[in-house]
Protein backbone atom coordinates (compact mmCIF):
# COMPACT_ATOMS: atom_id res chain seq x y z
CA UNK A 1 0.00 0.00 0.00
CA UNK A 2 2.83 2.45 0.60
CA UNK A 3 4.06 2.47 -3.23
CA UNK A 4 0.26 1.62 -4.39
CA UNK A 5 -3.31 3.26 -5.42
CA UNK A 6 -5.65 1.57 -2.84
CA UNK A 7 -8.66 2.18 -1.19
CA UNK A 8 -10.20 0.09 1.77
CA UNK A 9 -13.94 1.01 0.79
CA UNK A 10 -14.72 -0.41 -2.50
CA UNK A 11 -17.67 -2.32 -3.11
CA UNK A 12 -17.96 -5.79 -4.22
CA UNK A 13 -21.55 -7.12 -5.93
CA UNK A 14 -25.10 -8.70 -4.84
CA UNK A 15 -25.20 -12.15 -4.08
CA UNK A 16 -21.49 -10.88 -2.37
CA UNK A 17 -20.56 -14.50 -2.93
CA UNK A 18 -17.70 -16.11 -4.26
CA UNK A 19 -18.69 -17.08 -7.92
CA UNK A 20 -21.07 -13.99 -9.01
CA UNK A 21 -18.44 -11.37 -7.48
CA UNK A 22 -15.11 -13.46 -9.61
CA UNK A 23 -16.90 -12.82 -12.54
CA UNK A 24 -18.04 -9.27 -11.67
CA UNK A 25 -14.33 -9.12 -11.24
CA UNK A 26 -13.22 -10.29 -14.05
CA UNK A 27 -15.87 -9.84 -16.97
CA UNK A 28 -16.84 -5.94 -15.77
CA UNK A 29 -20.41 -6.74 -15.72
CA UNK A 30 -22.84 -6.71 -13.01
CA UNK A 31 -24.23 -9.78 -11.83
CA UNK A 32 -27.36 -9.08 -13.46
CA UNK A 33 -25.66 -9.08 -17.04
CA UNK A 34 -23.07 -12.15 -16.49
CA UNK A 35 -26.56 -13.82 -14.83
CA UNK A 36 -24.04 -16.22 -12.66
CA UNK A 37 -26.54 -16.45 -9.60
CA UNK A 38 -25.32 -19.82 -8.43
CA UNK A 39 -22.30 -20.45 -6.01
CA UNK A 40 -21.07 -23.67 -6.13
CA UNK A 41 -19.20 -25.89 -9.06
CA UNK A 42 -22.61 -26.76 -11.47
CA UNK A 43 -20.49 -27.91 -14.77
CA UNK A 44 -24.37 -28.14 -16.30
CA UNK A 45 -24.19 -24.73 -16.06
CA UNK A 46 -21.65 -24.08 -18.46
CA UNK A 47 -19.87 -21.00 -18.26
CA UNK A 48 -20.62 -17.50 -17.58
CA UNK A 49 -21.30 -16.31 -21.74
CA UNK A 50 -20.07 -12.71 -21.40
CA UNK A 51 -16.61 -11.58 -22.98
CA UNK A 52 -14.19 -11.01 -20.05
CA UNK A 53 -10.98 -9.74 -19.72
CA UNK A 54 -9.68 -13.60 -20.43
CA UNK A 55 -11.70 -13.16 -23.55
CA UNK A 56 -10.16 -9.83 -24.87
CA UNK A 57 -6.45 -10.73 -23.96
CA UNK A 58 -6.49 -13.99 -25.61
CA UNK A 59 -8.08 -12.72 -28.33
CA UNK A 60 -5.05 -10.26 -28.48
CA UNK A 61 -2.74 -12.79 -28.76
CA UNK A 62 -1.97 -12.41 -25.01
CA UNK A 63 -1.23 -15.51 -22.90
CA UNK A 64 -3.74 -16.32 -20.08
CA UNK A 65 -3.42 -17.77 -17.34
CA UNK A 66 -5.61 -18.91 -14.12
CA UNK A 67 -4.48 -20.34 -10.81
CA UNK A 68 -7.21 -21.07 -8.31
CA UNK A 69 -8.08 -22.74 -4.90
CA UNK A 70 -11.90 -23.11 -5.81
CA UNK A 71 -13.27 -25.76 -8.70
CA UNK A 72 -16.03 -23.33 -9.06
CA UNK A 73 -13.75 -20.95 -10.57
CA UNK A 74 -13.32 -22.52 -13.46
CA UNK A 75 -17.04 -21.56 -14.54
CA UNK A 76 -16.12 -17.34 -15.40
CA UNK A 77 -14.15 -18.17 -18.59
CA UNK A 78 -14.28 -20.73 -21.13
CA UNK A 79 -11.14 -22.86 -21.12
CA UNK A 80 -10.47 -21.85 -24.91
CA UNK A 81 -9.53 -17.87 -23.64
CA UNK A 82 -7.24 -19.37 -20.86
CA UNK A 83 -3.94 -21.01 -22.09
CA UNK A 84 -3.15 -22.28 -18.39
CA UNK A 85 -5.71 -23.33 -15.90
CA UNK A 86 -4.81 -25.00 -12.22
CA UNK A 87 -7.33 -25.64 -9.66
CA UNK A 88 -5.05 -26.17 -6.46
CA UNK A 89 -7.04 -27.19 -3.60
CA UNK A 90 -4.65 -26.46 -0.99
CA UNK A 91 -3.44 -23.21 1.30
CA UNK A 92 -2.17 -20.26 -0.02
CA UNK A 93 1.06 -20.83 0.59
CA UNK A 94 0.87 -23.95 -1.37
CA UNK A 95 -0.87 -22.53 -4.40
CA UNK A 96 2.16 -19.92 -4.92
CA UNK A 97 4.43 -22.79 -4.14
CA UNK A 98 3.38 -24.61 -6.57
CA UNK A 99 2.65 -21.89 -8.89
CA UNK A 100 6.18 -21.02 -8.42
CA UNK A 101 7.47 -24.08 -9.41
CA UNK A 102 6.09 -23.95 -12.66
CA UNK A 103 6.24 -20.18 -13.79
CA UNK A 104 4.30 -19.57 -16.53
CA UNK A 105 7.56 -16.91 -17.41
CA UNK A 106 5.89 -15.56 -20.82
CA UNK A 107 2.59 -14.27 -18.96
CA UNK A 108 0.43 -11.54 -19.84
CA UNK A 109 -2.75 -11.55 -17.93
CA UNK A 110 -2.41 -13.66 -14.58
CA UNK A 111 -5.35 -14.17 -11.78
CA UNK A 112 -4.05 -16.01 -8.84
CA UNK A 113 -7.06 -16.60 -6.43
CA UNK A 114 -5.97 -17.12 -2.34
CA UNK A 115 -9.10 -19.51 -0.72
CA UNK A 116 -8.08 -20.05 2.96
CA UNK A 117 -8.54 -16.54 4.56
CA UNK A 118 -12.54 -17.61 3.13
CA UNK A 119 -12.36 -20.94 4.38
CA UNK A 120 -11.49 -20.13 8.03
CA UNK A 121 -13.94 -17.42 8.16
CA UNK A 122 -16.66 -20.03 7.72
CA UNK A 123 -15.68 -22.30 10.08
CA UNK A 124 -13.79 -20.04 13.15
CA UNK A 125 -15.62 -16.38 11.76
CA UNK A 126 -15.32 -13.39 9.94
CA UNK A 127 -12.20 -11.46 11.96
CA UNK A 128 -11.71 -13.91 14.51
CA UNK A 129 -7.93 -15.08 15.44
CA UNK A 130 -7.59 -18.22 13.20
CA UNK A 131 -8.81 -16.19 9.97
CA UNK A 132 -6.50 -13.60 11.31
CA UNK A 133 -3.72 -16.05 11.12
CA UNK A 134 -4.16 -17.55 7.20
CA UNK A 135 -4.25 -13.96 6.46
CA UNK A 136 -1.25 -13.51 7.49
CA UNK A 137 -0.20 -16.86 5.77
CA UNK A 138 -2.00 -15.19 2.44
CA UNK A 139 0.57 -11.92 3.01
CA UNK A 140 3.78 -14.41 2.80
CA UNK A 141 1.94 -16.07 -0.25
CA UNK A 142 2.18 -12.50 -2.02
CA UNK A 143 5.45 -11.56 -0.68
CA UNK A 144 6.51 -15.28 -2.01
CA UNK A 145 4.96 -14.22 -5.58
CA UNK A 146 6.62 -10.64 -5.40
CA UNK A 147 10.12 -11.95 -4.48
CA UNK A 148 9.58 -13.83 -7.75
CA UNK A 149 8.71 -11.83 -10.05
CA UNK A 150 11.85 -9.85 -8.53
CA UNK A 151 13.63 -12.54 -9.39
CA UNK A 152 12.80 -12.72 -13.10
CA UNK A 153 13.21 -9.22 -13.86
CA UNK A 154 9.30 -9.12 -13.80
CA UNK A 155 8.46 -6.67 -10.71
CA UNK A 156 9.05 -3.17 -12.15
CA UNK A 157 6.32 -3.91 -15.64
CA UNK A 158 3.76 -6.05 -13.66
CA UNK A 159 0.58 -4.33 -12.93
CA UNK A 160 -0.20 -6.20 -9.42
CA UNK A 161 -3.75 -5.86 -8.23
CA UNK A 162 -4.84 -6.94 -4.74
CA UNK A 163 -8.72 -7.28 -4.18
CA UNK A 164 -11.33 -9.67 -2.93
CA UNK A 165 -14.59 -10.65 -3.85
CA UNK A 166 -16.53 -10.27 -0.57
CA UNK A 167 -16.31 -9.62 2.96
CA UNK A 168 -18.49 -11.25 5.85
CA UNK A 169 -19.91 -11.42 9.21
CA UNK A 170 -20.07 -14.18 11.81
CA UNK A 171 -19.36 -17.04 9.56
CA UNK A 172 -21.37 -16.11 6.90
CA UNK A 173 -21.60 -13.29 3.43
CA UNK A 174 -23.78 -12.77 0.86
CA UNK A 175 -25.74 -10.19 2.18
CA UNK A 176 -25.98 -6.24 1.69
CA UNK A 177 -24.08 -5.73 4.76
CA UNK A 178 -21.14 -3.23 5.09
CA UNK A 179 -19.17 -5.92 6.87
CA UNK A 180 -19.86 -8.11 3.18
CA UNK A 181 -20.31 -5.75 0.42
CA UNK A 182 -16.73 -3.83 1.83
CA UNK A 183 -13.35 -4.51 -0.12
CA UNK A 184 -9.63 -3.85 -0.27
CA UNK A 185 -8.32 -2.74 -3.83
CA UNK A 186 -5.14 -2.09 -4.31
CA UNK A 187 -3.04 -1.60 -7.45
CA UNK A 188 0.80 -0.94 -7.82
CA UNK A 189 3.20 -1.17 -10.53
CA UNK A 190 4.21 0.48 -13.77
CA UNK A 191 2.12 4.22 -14.10
CA UNK A 192 0.67 3.61 -11.06
CA UNK A 193 0.47 6.87 -8.67
CA UNK A 194 0.39 6.04 -4.48
CA UNK A 195 -2.38 7.64 -3.40
CA UNK A 196 -5.45 6.62 -1.38
CA UNK A 197 -7.95 6.71 -3.80
CA UNK A 198 -10.93 9.24 -3.19
CA UNK A 199 -12.67 7.70 -6.68
CA UNK A 200 -15.10 5.39 -5.82
CA UNK A 201 -14.22 1.57 -6.35
CA UNK A 202 -16.34 -1.15 -7.50
CA UNK A 203 -15.68 -4.56 -8.24
CA UNK A 204 -16.29 -4.51 -12.09
CA UNK A 205 -13.54 -1.71 -12.35
CA UNK A 206 -11.09 -4.47 -12.00
CA UNK A 207 -10.99 -5.99 -15.44
CA UNK A 208 -11.19 -2.50 -16.82
CA UNK A 209 -8.21 -1.63 -15.21
CA UNK A 210 -6.38 -4.42 -16.32
CA UNK A 211 -7.78 -4.04 -20.18
CA UNK A 212 -6.79 -0.36 -19.73
CA UNK A 213 -3.21 -1.68 -18.49
CA UNK A 214 -3.11 -4.12 -21.30
CA UNK A 215 -3.75 -1.98 -23.70
CA UNK A 216 -6.84 -3.99 -24.89
CA UNK A 217 -10.33 -2.06 -25.88
CA UNK A 218 -12.84 -2.28 -22.82
CA UNK A 219 -16.16 -3.40 -24.29
CA UNK A 220 -19.33 -1.17 -24.48
CA UNK A 221 -21.04 -3.25 -22.41
CA UNK A 222 -18.89 -3.61 -19.77
CA UNK A 223 -20.30 -1.63 -16.24
CA UNK A 224 -16.90 -1.19 -14.55
CA UNK A 225 -14.61 1.07 -15.82
CA UNK A 226 -10.64 1.65 -15.48
CA UNK A 227 -9.77 3.46 -12.45
CA UNK A 228 -7.69 6.05 -14.00
CA UNK A 229 -7.04 7.82 -10.81
CA UNK A 230 -4.73 4.77 -9.64
CA UNK A 231 -2.62 5.96 -12.90
CA UNK A 232 -2.79 10.20 -12.13
CA UNK A 233 -4.85 11.03 -14.75
CA UNK A 234 -8.47 13.02 -14.96
CA UNK A 235 -11.36 10.75 -13.87
CA UNK A 236 -13.82 10.23 -16.02
CA UNK A 237 -17.39 8.88 -15.64
CA UNK A 238 -17.25 5.91 -13.32
CA UNK A 239 -18.91 2.96 -12.81
CA UNK A 240 -21.82 2.90 -10.78
CA UNK A 241 -22.93 0.19 -8.02
CA UNK A 242 -25.11 -2.51 -9.11
CA UNK A 243 -28.79 -2.44 -8.76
Amino acid sequence: MNRAAYTLSAQTVLPSATLPAHTSMLSGLCPSKHGVNWNDYLPENGYANVTDIFDIAHAAGLQTVMVVGKEKLRQIAEPASIDIFEYINDRDLVITEKLIANFPADFDLLLIHFPTADWMGHVYGWLSGEQLSVLYRADQALGNLLAELEARGLRDETLIIVTADHGGHGTIHGSSLPEDMTIPWIAAGPGIQPTQLVTPVHIMDTAATAAYALGLSIPAEWDGVPVYEAFGLPVEDQSKACQ
